[in-house]
């Protein structure tokens, strides 16, 4: 709540403005209370209106605004009128005359008895005067502090009520002041006069006699006690009033200190409210701009979005259109590639069953010349024979081939140990096909170090099996026999005349010891004199060795004897090598797999799709996917060069 102005403000039914004037001339009262007289006229005492009395002497006057001392009746008219008239001049006096000293006394002792009441009563209602002034200086401040009638209008009129306020209690503390600088003056009247009264009493004795002046000096003397009296009574009246005053002008400043600091709290309430009402306005106006704004952007959001909506549409509509498109091209595609890949096969059919033809006739050929020729080379050795038998000179002569190194060398031809060097080319190069580690190159330099012209080709009828037991991998450490992931690679022919798959192809200068370390690194295979293709289907221009799968039978006939066998296999527990219930070993098989990625994609997507298990239905790429592990299974610290592919 507020508390309102000052001005005008009732209390009761007298305005307090009228009751209490602030008085800004200089040497006057602070404070002048009315009715019924100014504050310093009815505290002003006043001279008795009857005839002075008069007096031997002229008194002494301590007091201006009390009446002078009679004059001794000596100076009076018939001794000295001048002085007289002076006197009666200076004491108001208007009908001077003649009176005795008894009479003169009466009168001035009953005057004197009257102005004392008089001043008594002026005191009562001055002392009136200022508790209705204090009622209603707390009823005002009671009506400032009441928050149900009162209500401040601004900061500004709280400022004017607080200085109203400390104004009009200012002007109080100096009513109270003025007064109490009048009450002595006011006290010492009756004092002064019974002063006075014994002062004539000792003249009248000079002047009348022992006996009048002693009973006047007991009357004054009487006097004097009862105006002493009377002074301490007024003074301990002062006093008492002069306390409740101040203790009810404390209590007053206290009600008012604490008023004026509940309107203090309560403005600031108020300032802090109107400050939170302004900010909820102005947060409420923020909302409302930004919910306008929230709204024009969801408007324009929603427009953006059905434009996007309908572009999104337009562009499946589109590419449904091009994906329609791209996919009937596809198909004819497909189509077009089936056809050329079935006239295709039927060439290659066509060429396969010419080819087979040929190498029948020529095989056949072969065999009638083979015939021819050992008819011959029996009657060359019959005829040696002879020769040895009639000439002692022929006898240390053995056994001749007369056709060593005739029978030519075809695609095809399965070629003995003894017979490799048959297929050295120019400067003594022997052309090898890799199918397995040795697609990776730095693989290959670990066998054949002085390599030459390493590169990818593509060997057509032939299909990669994981079909046999290699005794390097127990040597090395890595077969698990346990699970049966020993098997090593190998090729055979494959069924399907349109098979092929991506090999690597290179040359190596190979001298006779180099060529018995090849066929003891490969010592299980058999040995086949093949043709690769490069990628365009353009044949090469030598032959090349590949390592084609043996059987048990043969290779224990013809390459490892018992004694042979049981050093290489035997001893690792491996009674059978070519067999269909291994699978592949986990490092080598990774090595591989590696190894093909990094010749091509090609040669990568070949190895997957055209190697197969022991099983030959299984591919490689389903294997893998159904045992994750295999490609997980990393090489022992020492071989990680070697099988890393």
């Amino acid at each position: 709540m507020r508390c309102a102005p000052l001005s005008p403000k009732t209390v009761g039914s007298t305005p307090l403005q009228s009751r209490v004037a602030v008085v800004a001339s200089a040497g006057a009262p602070r404070c002048a209370v009315s009715p019924p007289l100014p504050l310093a006229t009815r505290f002003s005492a006043r001279p008795p209106t009857g005839p002075a009395v008069p007096a031997t002497a002229p008194a002494r006057n301590d007091h201006p605004s009390l009446p002078l001392p009679p004059p001794p009746r000596s100076n009076w008219n018939d001794t000295d009128p001048a002085a007289y008239k002076q006197h009666a001049e200076a004491a108001g006096l208007q009908e001077p005359h003649q009176l005795t000293d008894a009479e003169a006394r009466a009168r001035w002792e009953a005057e004197a008895r009257a102005e004392e009441q008089r001043q008594l009563e002026a005191i009562q209602i001055e002392e009136a005067n200022l508790a209705a002034v204090a009622d209603d200086l707390q009823e005002l401040f009671r009506s400032y502090a009441d928050p149900d009638a009162t209500e401040l209008t601004s900061s500004g009129g709280a400022a004017e009520a607080w200085a109203e306020s400390w104004s009009i209690s200012d002007d109080l503390q100096g009513v109270s002041e003025d007064i109490r600088s009048i009450i002595p003056s006011v006290l010492d009247g009756p004092f002064r006069a019974a002063e006075s009264a014994a002062g004539a009493a000792a003249r009248a004795r000079e002047g009348s006699g022992a006996g009048a002046g002693a009973g006047a000096e007991e009357q004054a003397r009487r006097e004097w006690a009862e105006a002493a009296r009377r002074k301490a009574e007024i003074e301990r009246a002062g006093a008492e009033a002069r306390r409740r005053d101040e203790e009810e002008q404390e209590r007053e400043r206290a009600r008012v200190a604490a008023a004026m600091e509940e309107n203090r709290v309560r403005m600031e309430q108020a300032a802090r409210e109107e400050q939170e009402e302004g900010e909820r306005q102005r947060a409420e106006a923020d909302a409302a701009r930004a919910a306008a704004a929230t709204a024009s952007m969801e408007a324009e959001m929603r427009r953006a979005r059905a434009e996007s909506d309908a572009r999104r549409e337009e562009q499946e509509r589109e590419a449904e259109e091009e994906r329609r498109r791209a996919a009937a091209e596809d198909e004819e595609r497909r189509r077009r590639n089936r056809e050329a890949a079935r006239r295709e096969a039927e060439w290659l059919r066509q060429t396969a069953e010419e080819a087979a033809r040929k190498k029948a006739e020529a095989q056949s050929l072969l065999s009638s010349i083979s015939d021819d020729l050992r008819d011959v080379t029996g009657d060359l050795r019959g005829a040696v024979d002879v020769v040895r038998s009639a000439s002692p000179v022929f006898e240390g002569i053995g056994d001749v081939d007369f056709f060593a190194g005739v029978r030519p060398v075809i695609e095809g031809t399965e070629l003995a140990p003894s017979e490799l060097g048959r297929l050295r080319g120019e400067g003594g190069l022997v052309s090898v096909v890799g199918f397995g580690s040795l697609l990776s190159e730095r693989s290959a330099r670990t066998t054949f170090p002085h390599l030459q012209n390493f590169r990818e080709a593509r060997l057509r009828g032939w299909r990669r099996v994981f079909a046999h037991v290699a005794p390097i991998f127990f040597e090395r450490g890595i077969a698990n026999a346990a699970t049966r992931e020993m098997s090593s690679l190998s090729v055979e022919p494959s069924d399907d005349p349109a098979a092929e798959i991506v090999v690597s192809q290179f040359e190596v200068s190979m001298t006779d010891e180099e060529l018995d370390r090849f066929v003891e690194r490969e010592h299980e295979f058999r040995f086949v004199a093949v043709r690769c293709v490069d990628a365009t289907g353009r044949p090469d221009g030598r032959l090349a060795v590949v390592c084609a799968r043996y059987s048990d039978e043969e290779y224990r006939r013809e390459r490892c004897p018992p004694d042979e066998f049981q050093r290489r296999y035997g001893r690792h527990g491996v009674d059978v090598i070519w067999r269909d219930d291994v699978l592949p070993c986990a490092v080598y098989c990774r090595h591989c797999v590696l190894a093909s990625q990094k010749l091509s994609a090609a040669a990568h997507d070949s190895f997957l799709d055209a190697t197969f298990l022991a099983d030959r239905r299984t591919p490689l790429r389903q294997y893998l996917r159904d045992n994750p592990h295999v490609m997980d299974t990393l090489p022992p610290e020492s071989l990680a060069g070697r099988y890393s592919g």
